[in-house]
């Protein structure tokens, strides 16, 4: 599956957790949120001991100085390329419904199968009583390249809008990348600056700009989510609901680097995905990252239908269409994308619900 999903050269999974383990050799994980570095540690150290006293090798990842994925939520909000984090969350239709404009709740929860969302297990019994109200998660530990970010910026937008102010120009062609100002607000309300204040909403779509004059076809929120746009026949057939959505939680880790000179310190993101569906969800969309052939409106351009995410695609995937068609007065301006991101450790897991835990659990 490795290829397909992106996970190739600097990427591949060879690379990842340090080169020590491979995510197969991952059995369970424990995800831990706390309010200061003193009851981190004190808690860490907890569970290592309590780990230990039931013989459960823990696999250390030497990379982070407490040999486990650790992290900080930014108090401005900012992840390291400037981007607000937190503006997009899904609408769930926990009570099912069939409320509009919320995802149904087999998107995210196993346990109630149906024909449009046929979750695994798909047989009534123990074992789908069991998995029932609990969801996988796809744990992925992201290395963001801060410097080469920062340097794309700054060369390519002299190029796409010299008559823009420095700063400005910069701004723009992040939110071109992303589909979003790095204020958080859409480019689908606000396709030529910043509001004054931030108008953090995903209340818009794309009926009004099928072809992407606005939010570009591969900025990262319209591959990932692409809302009401159309799909390919194979893909409604697949999708009757709609395109796939996940949930993401996260932190970032690593110190801020704002200028373009890359001063050899890791830094980047632990997201953990959520979803009921690992091949329908969480694969489609690295698939759809690494080459968008899922809509017909991709043919209208020049990238056609193997162009990437501008910010999450590998560059190095088998024939992969690496420009970004920049818009501006007149021809479009093609610009050459470099690797923004590059994965360090991917696994899928599943998250029980509380009566699984507490099954799990009993003597």
């Amino acid at each position: 599956m490795a290829e397909q999903l992106g996970f190739v050269g600097d990427s591949s999974p060879e690379t990842w957790w340090d080169a020590k383990f491979g995510s197969d050799a991952i059995d369970f994980a424990i995800y831990a949120s706390f309010e200061s570095p003193q009851q981190q540690a004190e808690v860490l150290e907890r569970l290592r001991q309590s780990a230990r006293r039931c013989g459960v090798q823990e696999l250390e990842v030497e990379s982070f100085p407490e040999r486990a994925l650790s992290g900080y939520r930014p108090s401005d909000g900012r992840l390291h390329f400037g981007y607000r984090d937190g503006v997009t969350s899904v609408p769930v239709d926990w009570e099912d419904a069939g409320t509009p404009g919320t995802a149904n709740i087999r998107e995210l929860v196993v346990g109630y199968p149906s024909d449009d969302y046929p979750t695994a297990p798909m047989k009534a019994g123990a074992w789908q009583d069991f998995a029932r109200d609990g969801s996988f998660a796809g744990l992925t530990w992201i290395h963001q390249k801060a410097a080469a970010f920062n340097s794309f910026l700054k060369e390519k937008a002299a190029q796409v809008a010299p008559q823009m102010p420095a700063l400005h120009r910069e701004e723009w062609l992040a939110a071109k990348l992303m589909g979003r100002w790095r204020d958080g607000s859409p480019l689908a309300k606000f396709p030529d600056a910043p509001p004054p204040t931030p108008q953090l909403d995903n209340d818009f779509d794309y009926s009004s700009d099928p072809l992407g004059a606005r939010t570009p076809l591969v900025s990262h929120i319209r591959v990932a989510n692409s809302r009401d746009q159309p799909m390919t026949f194979p893909n409604r057939v697949r999708f009757p609901g709609g395109p796939p959505r996940l949930i993401r939680r996260g932190f970032s880790y690593g110190p801020r680097l704002d200028g373009t000179v890359d001063d050899g310190k890791d830094r980047g993101l632990v997201g953990l995905f959520y979803f009921a569906r690992v091949n329908e969800q969480f694969y489609t969309v690295l698939r759809w990252i690494q080459e968008t052939g899922f809509s017909p409106a991709f043919r209208t351009g020049k990238n056609g239908l193997r162009a990437q995410d501008a910010l999450m695609g590998n560059r190095s995937f088998p024939k992969a269409n690496t420009q970004f068609s920049a818009p501006k007065a007149g021809e479009p301006l093609a610009l050459q994308l470099a690797d923004f991101i590059r994965y360090k450790g991917v696994a899928v897991l599943f998250a029980p619900s509380i009566r699984a835990l507490a099954i799990l659990s009993a003597d």
